[in-house]
């Protein structure tokens, strides 16, 4: 588990990205549990985000299992919600089961849109990352 979500190439690339300088010497060390740990304790805002590390570790890490359940053929859905300065708001994610990528984004949206209205904002805009519902 730890080499899919922290040390195989295809996370290690993710991370590499957005590991500051200043964790990235001790990021890579440790177990699963340790280093699931230490991201979730930290408190450190990413200046280049404007959002606090264990809230992005999260985000991250959520992203990457979400990814890895979906090439086994289930499927997760997550999302964030921002304001207009994309600062974070909330999150959320949900596991699916066996469905579809565009009943997938189609569910997150939902979920997004409950979120949404729960919060009473008036104005939103929805932003998806498939291909193959943009093209639809």
């Amino acid at each position: 588990v730890l080499h899919v979500l922290r040390d195989c190439p295809t996370a290690r690339s993710i991370w590499d990205k957005i590991v500051s300088d200043e964790i990235f010497s001790s990021f890579y060390i440790g177990s699963l549990q340790e280093w699931i740990t230490s991201n979730l304790q930290m408190h450190q805002t990413i200046s280049l985000v404007g959002i606090d590390w264990s809230c992005l570790f999260k985000i991250i890490f959520w992203l990457i299992w979400k990814n890895l359940r979906q090439e086994e053929g289930f499927i997760a859905v997550g999302g964030l919600v921002q304001d207009q300065n994309s600062r974070w708001i909330m999150g959320f994610g949900r596991y699916l089961g066996n469905y579809t990528v565009t009943e997938a984004e189609l569910w997150g949206i939902m979920d997004d849109l409950k979120l949404i209205l729960d919060r009473r904002f008036e104005r939103i805009l929805i932003q998806i990352g498939s291909l193959e519902l943009n093209s639809s």
